[in-house]
């Protein structure tokens, strides 16, 4: 059995250290598990990665320079110092989901010719422009992320480290969606229906989204994996003589602890 992780204490809303995904960021990753199956996490993690090296530091049409070493134990601050974790790929899954991502049309990028004993690149992900044509590609970039975003941590990246499932990683990022992206300060509680399907509305009839776009029986498993890792709690709402396990954003001001375990 997994058990709680000992060190992560809750998400918190800061002013100052998140980084941003686009509204359509969950339709982007069920096209892309369309095009390449159910094994996709190491192209959603470097994804992840190089917005946070972009996006994340205010150059919204910006590149970063990285090797795939980096990209898997974390950008270098100096020597002796990293930013952060990196992702956790290892450096053949980097150059594969590089290529892949080229190919789809969400990122640019280019090999550094004047240091090649570091193989570096530089990586750009894909802006869409208004004008723009038809590119011949599965996706035609991101839209400007100057509005149209919701807040993720920027201690996210270190975290997913640690997960496995892009069903995971999108389940939790799918809560920070409909809290932060909603201003719902107080979080919202969702079914691992809704998580897979789409928010309801209150009335119950229509759904914000499209969901994940996961079967519910993989949402399960993955909030399986968040719970064991202390990334989300759960209640039980009893109504109309049924119950439905409701989950939500483990917040660092929550007294209890997540449970390690669902049935």
């Amino acid at each position: 059995m997994m058990t709680i992780s000992p060190t992560f204490i809750g998400f918190s809303e800061s002013a100052e250290d998140w980084d941003r995904l686009p509204y359509d960021w969950f339709d982007i990753w069920h096209g892309v598990r369309n095009e390449h199956g159910s094994r996709f996490a190491p192209m959603l993690k470097m994804t992840e990665y190089i917005l946070k090296h972009t996006w994340g530091t205010g150059r919204f049409n910006g590149q970063v320079q990285l090797s795939a070493n980096e990209i898997r134990l974390g950008r270098r601050r100096n020597k002796f110092e990293r930013f952060d974790n990196g992702t956790s790929i290892s450096e053949n899954s980097v150059q594969n989901a590089g290529k892949a991502l080229v190919e789809l049309g969400l990122l640019e990028i280019e090999q550094d010719q004047v240091d090649l004993a570091r193989r570096l690149r530089t990586y750009r992900p894909r802006i869409h422009e208004k004008n723009e044509g038809n590119t011949g590609k599965p996706f035609s970039g991101f839209p400007p992320p100057a509005q149209n975003y919701f807040k993720v941590p920027k201690v996210w990246t270190d975290i997913t480290t640690n997960i496995t499932r892009a069903s995971t990683i999108l389940t939790v990022e799918y809560l920070f969606r409909h809290t932060w992206g909603f201003n719902n300060k107080e979080r919202v509680w969702l079914s691992a229906d809704e998580i897979a399907k789409g928010r309801l509305y209150d009335n119950g009839r229509r759904r914000y989204d499209a969901g994940t776009g996961f079967d519910v029986s993989s949402i399960h498993r993955a909030l399986k994996e968040a719970l064991a890792l202390g990334l989300v709690v759960w209640t039980e709402r009893y109504e109309a003589g049924i119950t439905t396990r409701l989950f939500n954003l483990r917040f660092s001001r929550d007294t209890t602890q997540a449970c390690g375990t669902i049935e």
